[in-house]
């Protein structure tokens, strides 16, 4: 039996057991999908929980992790870059932001890198991507309460990737919450 994971779109699960290896594994549906998968699966919505004297607080980000090499003595390891915050997760509708996730993945710019070259290439499209920080902040806000004008269904991540697109296109524009409602509004009508 095979059943999809949820926000693994390319990827299935098989739970039953394999007649040639008689175990469970998991596979990328087909070639073109396990190309895309291998694409779009390397940002993340992160979690980082922070300490305020007697409280804790959890904020959330988009990040990536590179291999950075060790200095010194220091082995080699994997480290998250933030390429983007949402701030303090009680502010931040969580399914939003992880749909946001996916919509910065597939519209950040893409710049041609060599082995070892994978921080320097992630540093570069983080700062692309900080540029429209505020603009991405606004809409996963519970504040701007996007959810309820942009319900899940298929089309909202085709809309938020257009959102992103035209918003790294122009990223001086502002990121008032009127200005988002008015620009999400004005693309329905077109619809």
């Amino acid at each position: 039996m095979v059943k999809s994971i949820r926000g693994f779109g390319a990827l299935k699960l098989c739970t039953g057991t394999s007649s040639e290896t008689g175990s469970a594994k998991a596979e990328p549906e087909s070639l073109s999908e396990r190309h895309n998968h291998e694409e779009l699966k390397t940002m993340y919505l992160r979690r980082n929980k922070v300490r305020c004297g007697e409280s804790r607080r959890t904020y959330l980000s988009i990040a990536h992790n590179v291999w950075w090499s060790g200095e010194g003595n220091r082995r080699a390891q994997s480290r998250p870059i933030v390429v983007a915050s949402f701030g303090v997760e009680d502010n931040v509708d969580i399914d939003l932001a992880r749909d946001l996730v996916q919509a910065v993945e597939r519209c950040a710019p893409k710049f041609a890198s060599k082995r070892g070259e994978g921080k320097a290439v992630t540093m570069r499209i983080a700062q692309e991507i900080r540029k429209i920080e505020p603009f991405l902040k606004a809409l996963a806000s519970r504040k701007l309460n996007l959810s309820e004008h942009l319900p899940p269904h298929p089309d909202r991540g085709t809309i938020l990737e257009a959102l992103v697109r035209d918003r790294l296109a122009e990223p001086t524009v502002g990121a008032r919450e009127e200005e988002i409602l008015t620009s999400i509004k004005a693309r329905f009508e077109l619809a």
